[in-house]
């Protein structure tokens, strides 16, 4: 039997809605990954202009028709709350007429009475902006809410699975830095692999509790999804991949995660509150940094345990980690870490700031602390840590080079170089032509390593060009600093900042 699979995107809109920046693209990565061999979708896209009203609904209708095993349809775009009714506002929508309205949805894909087809329909409404221009009739027009799918779907109790999100005040939560909705980031994620369960198939439910657990960690507490509808037995989407997700545990089983969970926290608790203010500095902020990144290693595998992360006994430990973390990222110069002891602040940047550390030995480091008030974005730090990573794969004598890192308080050490950016020395006004040109030449070099390494520079500037004095008392550039950078291979992978 076939599976069928229909994705829409929809960046640009006729007259009346707001252009999006990643509709689109989430419908070409959605269409990339149904197709792959573990998953066997035969899919079709409509994007722009193809994605009319009558479009999807001939796909719906001839999908339900077909005897198809599995139906799944995707949408990414607007969504529409108005006085009519709720839609999925199409590319040829006007007024009285958004779109696709969600009960015609629903309606149309519950499969015919003594079917076995499957159905799921996931939506993907989370983007800023909203109508341009108000009904002339004086009909209300509003983005589509987290409430109005859910009520929807709980009036039609449909036989398909929905899972379906957008913002409830319609905050802005398209990334750039993603290339993709939120929503949509970490559907693709689980999709590829996170949400493979104990037997190496990603099911429905196995991609909204990855996904759920995603949306719930990121800045400003963006809404989880809703997961609504019915459906018979496993919907089993993809398989053969190697197992994430544990099996779900006998309920004492949880309990028991719960209480350690309490315990580890409580064992921090006590070693932080042993110190003075004074032996806090010398001795006390070593002691509980390592201490802390055993409990946050801890939670990272028992976050794996199937629906422990979604438990509210749970969430609340986890709360509390993020905040033990955020006070050990402000720190104070003359405070002894595991690398040595901290100097001062020589620098800043959007993932966080620099201080030079003195080594035991009296070598300096350079240490990238990541910023204490951002813990709750889990996307960034992915980014702050997947720049360490890729740091790490490179070796150029004009790119610094990384060392440790570690997660309480993320961060990581790096060469110290004692030496200032292009912007700073203005060389323009001291220096030789032909002394200016090496240093770009030096810096071309470096940048073509990375680029052979599938890392690309996105912040090329005199300020991320650091130069220091050689022995011969030429100016060299020594450092060529990457904060913005990304590998093509996974979007949003970012270098450090």
């Amino acid at each position: 039997m076939s599976r069928l699979a229909l994705v829409v995107g929809i960046n640009s809109y006729r007259d009346r809605w707001a252009t999006l920046k990643n509709s689109v693209n989430d419908a070409d990565e959605v269409e990339a990954v149904l197709t792959e061999p573990e998953y066997g979708f035969s899919v079709s896209k409509l994007t722009e202009e193809e994605a009319s009203k009558a479009a999807v609904l001939r796909w719906l209708v001839e999908a339900k028709n077909s005897g198809a095993e599995q139906i799944v349809f995707y949408f990414s775009g607007h969504g529409a709350a108005t006085d009519i009714g709720t839609f999925l506002v199409t590319h040829d929508n006007a007024e009285f007429d958004e779109g696709i309205s969600l009960n015609s949805l629903l309606s149309i894909a519950s499969p015919l009475p003594g079917s076995t087809t499957q159905v799921l329909i996931m939506l993907d409404c989370c983007h800023s902006g909203g109508v341009v221009e108000q009904s002339s009739a004086g009909i209300a027009v509003a983005p589509i809410r987290q409430d109005d799918i859910s009520r929807m779907v709980r009036q039609a109790n449909p036989a398909v699975v929905v899972m379906a999100a957008c913002t409830s005040d319609q905050s802005a939560v398209e990334k750039d830095n993603l290339g993709h909705g939120v929503f949509t980031h970490h559907l693709l994620s689980a999709l590829l692999g996170d949400a493979a369960d104990h037997t190496g198939c990603v099911t429905a439910h196995s991609v909204y509790d990855v996904v759920s657990r995603e949306m719930a960690g990121q800045e400003g507490h963006v809404q989880v999804p809703v997961f609504l509808g019915r459906m018979e037995g496993r919907l089993i989407l993809g398989r053969e991949f190697t197992p994430v997700l544990s099996p779900r545990l006998p309920e004492e089983d949880y309990n028991r995660y719960e209480m350690e969970a309490r315990e580890h926290l409580q064992a921090y608790h006590e070693i932080k509150a042993s110190y003075t203010a004074e032996s806090w500095r010398y001795e006390g902020y070593f002691a509980a940094s390592r201490k802390l990144e055993e409990v946050a290693n801890w939670f990272a595998r028992k976050e794996k345990v199937e629906g422990l992360s979604r438990r509210p006994s749970f969430q609340q430990s986890r709360h509390s980690l993020i905040r033990y973390q955020s006070e050990l990222g402000f720190v104070e110069s003359q405070t002894k870490t595991r690398w040595g002891t901290l100097d001062r602040q020589i620098g800043a940047g959007g993932f966080g700031k620099v201080w030079r550390v003195t080594k035991d030995n009296g070598e300096p480091l350079a240490y990238k602390l990541y910023h204490a008030y951002e813990l709750t974005d889990r996307e960034k730090i992915k980014r702050f840590r997947n720049g360490y990573e890729a740091m790490r794969m490179l070796s150029h004598p004009a790119i610094i080079k990384v060392h440790d890192y570690s997660e309480c308080p993320a961060g990581f050490t790096m060469d110290f170089i004692d030496g200032s950016n292009l912007r700073e020395l203005s060389v323009g006004t001291f220096m030789e032509q032909s002394s200016i040109f090496s240093i770009l030449a030096e810096t071309a070099e470096a940048i073509n390593h990375a680029h052979k390494h599938n890392v690309i520079h996105r912040d090329i500037k005199p300020e991320n060009i650091v130069c220091r004095l050689g022995e011969n008392g030429d100016y060299r550039q020594g450092l060529c600093k990457f904060p913005g950078s990304s590998n093509p291979s996974e979007v949003g992978a970012g270098w450090g900042g």
